[in-house]
C-alpha cells in the first residue's frame, strides 16, 4: 500500500507505484489520483493527465477522464465510465451500468450492454444501439440508425440502411418497436423524415399509412368519422362517418345546403342517396357491341315478386326478382359473392326492358297494319 502527496511534476516522471497491487496515490507529473486496486491499469502509460480512477482495475487514460467501479475504461478526453466493464472511448463521452459503450463524441450510454456510437448519441436500457448523429435508443434491443432518430420499445425493425450523418426523406426518425427478440424485429409505429406515419407499416407512402383495421369512436356528442377539406382555407367541405346512431354510415356535405348526401343502413344494407347516380356508358370505353334480340321472349320467362328478407333487422316488404331465375336468362346481370349469395344488377335490366318494349311495339304496329 502506498500514498504520496508530493513529488516531481516532471512530464516523464513515473508514478509512485506501478504493476499489480492495492494503493491510493497522487501522481504529481500528471496531476492524477488513484485509489483502489489495479494490475497494469495504473501504470504510467495508462494514466491520463488530470484523471481520476477509483475501485478495481479501472482505466482513466484520457485527459480529464474519470472511472470508477470494476473493469471500466475512460480512454478519451473528458470521458467518464461508471459501473462494471463499461467503456467511454469518445471525447466527452459517458458510460454507466454494465458492458455499456459510449464511443461517439459527446455520447452517453446507460444500462446493460448498450452502445452509443453516433455523434452526440444516447443509448439507454438493454442491448440498445444509437448509431446516428444525435440519435436516441431506449428500451430493449432497439436500434437508432438515422441522424436525429429516436427508437423506443422492444426490438424495432433494423432492415433500414440510412446514413448516420446526412439526411434523407425516407429515413426512419421515430420508431416504436414491438418485436420479441433479436431474430423477430417489428415496428408498431414508424415515422419518416418526410412526415409520413406508418402504423404496422415500415415504409409509409402517405401522411398516415395503416396496415390493418382502424377504429374511430364518437366523443360525447360528436359522431365518429373524418372531416375532409381539399382547400387552403380551414372550412370543412365534407364529413365521412357515422350518423348520430350506430346503424347509419355515409357522407355529409357542408357546401351548398348542408346535409347527408349518401347513407347506408348498417343493419339492413339499404342505401339512400341525395341527387342523381350516373354510370359510365361512353361508346369509346366499350367493345364487342351487339344489339339485344329476343328480349320480349326473355322477359316473359321472368316473374316479379313481393317478399320479406329473412333478416329480422329488415322487416319491410320488398319487390324484386329472384336472382336464380334471372341467372338462367341473363347470367351477366347476376353476381355471386364469396359466401355464394347472389345479387342482381337491376339497372342492367333497363336496356332489356327498352328493347322488349320496342319488340312489343313492332308487334302492335304489325297487328294494327293488318286490321287496316
Amino acid at each position: 500500500f502506498s500514498t504520496s502527496t508530493t513529488g516531481t511534476t516532471a512530464p516523464y516522471a513515473n508514478p509512485p507505484m506501478e504493476g499489480p497491487g492495492h494503493r491510493m496515490m497522487w501522481y504529481p507529473a500528471k496531476a492524477a489520483f488513484r485509489a483502489g486496486s489495479a494490475f497494469f491499469e495504473w501504470d504510467k502509460n495508462n494514466i491520463g493527465d488530470f484523471s481520476t480512477a477509483f475501485g478495481s482495475q479501472n482505466t482513466a487514460s484520457g485527459m480529464y477522464s474519470f472511472s470508477t467501479g470494476y473493469l471500466n475504461r475512460a480512454t478519451n478526453t473528458s470521458s467518464v465510465s461508471f459501473g462494471s466493464s463499461t467503456l467511454a472511448s469518445g471525447t466527452a463521452s459517458t458510460s454507466f451500468g454494465e458492458l455499456t459503450t459510449a464511443s461517439g463524441y459527446n455520447s452517453t450510454s446507460f444500462g446493460y450492454n448498450t452502445t452509443a456510437s453516433g455523434f452526440i448519441s444516447t443509448s439507454l436500457g438493454n442491448y440498445t444501439i444509437a448509431r446516428g448523429f444525435s440519435s436516441t435508443s431506449i428500451g430493449v434491443g432497439t436500434i437508432a440508425k438515422a441522424g436525429g432518430a429516436v427508437s423506443l420499445g422492444l426490438f424495432n425493425d433494423s432492415t433500414d440502411n440510412p446514413s448516420a450523418t446526412s439526411y434523407n426523406n425516407a429515413d426512419r426518425i421515430f420508431q416504436i418497436g414491438n418485436g420479441t427478440d433479436l431474430s423477430i424485429r417489428k415496428n408498431a409505429v414508424t415515422v419518416l423524415r418526410n412526415g409520413n406515419v406508418g402504423i404496422g407499416e415500415l415504409s409509409p407512402d402517405f401522411v398516415l399509412d395503416v396496415k390493418g383495421r382502424m377504429r374511430i369512436q364518437s366523443n360525447n356528442n360528436l359522431s365518429a368519422g373524418i372531416n375532409l377539406n381539399n382547400g387552403a382555407n380551414s372550412d370543412i367541405a365534407a364529413f365521412m362517418g357515422m350518423r348520430s346512431t350506430d346503424n347509419e354510415v355515409g357522407f355529409y356535405g357542408y357546401t351548398g345546403t348542408a346535409g347527408w348526401r349518401f347513407l347506408v343502413n348498417t343493419s339492413t344494407g339499404n342505401a339512400w342517396m341525395q341527387g342523381t347516380l350516373t354510370q359510365n356508358s361512353d361508346i369509346r370505353l366499350k367493345k364487342d357491341i351487339k344489339p339485344l334480340t329476343h328480349t320480349l321472349a326473355a322477359i316473359q320467362q321472368l316473374k316479379g315478386y313481393s317478399y320479406h328478407w329473412k333478416d329480422p333487422n329488415n322487416p319491410e316488404e320488398q319487390i324484386g326478382l329472384l336472382a336464380q331465375e334471372l341467372q338462367k336468362v341473363y347470367p351477366q346481370l347476376v353476381k355471386e359473392n364469396n359466401n355464394g349469395d347472389l345479387s342482381v344488377n337491376y339497372s342492367g335490366l333497363i336496356p332489356v326492358l327498352l328493347e322488349a318494349i320496342k319488340e312489343l311495339h313492332q308487334k302492335v304496329a304489325e297487328l294494327e297494319s293488318k286490321l287496316k
